[in-house]
């Protein structure tokens, strides 16, 4: 006969009393606010009744049993400080059917960021914490059954978690096991199967037909689009960033309205917050809400023809300006038909860089301009992705004043010194005044850029690819401005019809137009209703 289990001693029971209320805040834990280590959770009683369960009826063998529990435990964890890490910077809970296809951009973004010999440091002491946070919980589950003594407590310990998990459905409330498992079967299924991808794909492929794409009323001007890196409503709505930039930046569409051209502006909804800038760049190229990567996976592989392969049918030189493409090939980047790629190595800069940003956007733009403008008599449309303001506001080139030139650039960036600010991705001491000073830096680039240099006749857009992390305040939407400065009044005029206000200040009271919409907008705009030249299978 099995001998019953010894009554524990009254500091062995305090022990396992202790252990219990140290799990059930953990797993309580939402990394926001410390009240919430108290508030209870059914599964800081099922598992220390697993692990009881386990002890009393596995022996000496209910280690093994009760690894795979403490990794349970890990992984909620992990999940919470994941569900914490895309509210804090990206506004969005975590969807696991969507979120694991982020796994390798994560992975590119460490190697790009550290090196790849770091990255896999890296890798090795996350794996070994890991470990070590199982390790703990093990030891953390194995010391709540101190509490235990015999199989009559036993059987309430059981019964308890049983009854708790039936009122907390009762409510309809999941518990964090559940939604995981569910989250799990959720992303199984749709990895397995990708009806959704497909049936999103194939609704905007029969969207995007019939468009117009004659073009004619361009008259063979370029079409120049700038994604300012971070530019969000933010930067209009929020009184901290407002007051900083309002003023210069109407400054910007009167410089644009003396060089003779007509402003236009709109709210945008951007497919993403706080990153994700392809994702945003994809959903304005081909009029597919790129919210997701799979997506974007997926839509280089379709048959939806993006903006650029319009335009190179008509004949126009499509670039693709990245200044911080550090990779030499992209044979996948080809679905969007750009004849040209301008990258990080193209551009033969040989000066230290500004945080994430690898060179200054008024390089950038002189560069293109002796790469590209002067360098062919084609019309040009390019796809120009701006970098001086990237997150996190710590660092800003000097603003260069003379003459548009290499040397003249150069010149001002090495004997003029940055503007620095006290942020970084966690904290931003300086928030308003690097953000306002990153923005009004990139903006004045283009516009300097345009209204004093450029000497060709062209359309030029001006848009954000998303909010600023979503812990600044005033993110609570994923609302970019969106400025279209045309010669041609007839185009601002069907802006105009369509929501555009005639001002470099977007109208506020307006509901913003999904990004992915824009690209119809814009076909429409610029071509004859009448032409039959439209987009066919």
């Amino acid at each position: 006969m099995k001998p019953a289990t010894p009554d524990p001693s009254p500091r062995k029971a305090a022990v396992g009393l202790l252990l219990l209320l140290v799990l059930q805040a953990l797993l309580s834990w939402d990394f926001t606010s410390f009240a919430s280590l108290f508030e209870w959770q059914p599964e800081s009683w099922l598992f220390p009744a697993l692990a009881g369960l386990s002890v009393v009826l596995a022996g000496r063998i209910s280690s093994l049993l009760l690894w795979p529990l403490a990794a349970w435990c890990g992984l909620l964890l992990l999940v919470r400080l994941g569900e914490f890490s895309l509210m804090t910077f990206f506004g969005r809970e975590i969807d696991l059917k969507w979120d694991i296809w982020m796994l390798p951009n994560l992975r590119d973004l460490v190697v790009h960021t550290v090196g790849g010999a770091a990255a896999w440091g890296l890798l090795l002491v996350s794996v070994l914490l890991f470990l070590l946070l199982v390790a703990l919980l093990m030891l953390i589950l194995k010391g709540t059954t101190l509490v235990l003594n015999r199989p009559g407590r036993l059987a309430a310990w059981i019964l308890l978690p049983v009854l708790l998990l039936a009122l907390e459905r009762g409510k309809a409330a999941p518990s964090q096991s559940h939604r995981l498992f569910t989250a799990m079967a959720e992303a199984w299924y749709f990895h397995a199967y990708q009806d959704a991808v497909d049936q999103i794909l194939v609704e905007a492929r029969g969207k995007q037909l019939g468009l117009p794409t004659d073009l004619g009323r361009l008259d063979g001007a370029d079409v120049l689009i700038f994604f300012v890196e971070s530019y969000g409503r933010i930067a209009w709505d929020a009184p901290a960033y407002r007051k900083r930039l309002l003023p210069k930046a109407e400054a910007l569409g009167n410089a644009f309205k003396e060089a003779g051209y007509h402003v236009g502006s709109r709210f945008v909804r951007s497919p993403v917050m706080g990153g994700g800038s392809w994702l945003a760049h994809a959903s304005f190229l081909t009029g597919v809400n790129t919210q997701h990567q799979i997506l974007w996976e997926r839509l280089l592989q379709s048959p939806i023809r993006p903006l650029p392969g319009f335009f190179r049918d008509k004949g126009y030189e499509t670039v693709s300006v990245m200044p911080a493409m550090k990779i030499e090939e992209w044979p996948e980047g080809t679905y969007f038909e750009f004849t040209r790629d301008l990258w990080f190595h193209d551009f033969g800069y040989d000066h230290h860089g500004f945080h994430w940003s690898p060179m200054a956007d008024q390089f950038a733009l002189v560069r293109f301009d002796e790469l590209v403008l002067q360098s062919t008599e084609k019309p040009v449309f390019a796809e120009f992705v701006l970098t001086s303001s990237h997150a996190p506001f710590a660092v800003v080139p000097a603003f260069h004043e003379g003459e548009w030139s290499r040397e003249g650039v150069m010149r001002t960036l090495r004997s003029r010194p940055m503007r620095l600010f006290e942020n970084d991705y966690h904290h931003l001491e300086e928030g308003p005044e690097g953000y306002a000073t990153a923005l009004l830096y990139s903006l004045r680039s283009i516009t300097d850029f345009i209204t004093r240099h450029y000497k060709r006749d062209g359309l030029i857009i001006i848009i954000g690819d998303h909010q600023p992390m979503a812990f600044m305040p005033g993110t609570d939407t994923r609302d970019v401005p969106l400025h279209f400065m045309t010669r041609d009044a007839e185009i601002m005029e069907r802006l105009r019809q369509n929501g555009f206000s005639a001002a470099w200040s977007p109208d506020p009271g307006r509901p913003s137009l999904p990004m992915e919409d824009v690209m119809e907008l814009f076909l429409r705009s610029v071509s004859d209703p009448n032409n039959e030249d439209r987009q066919r299978l």
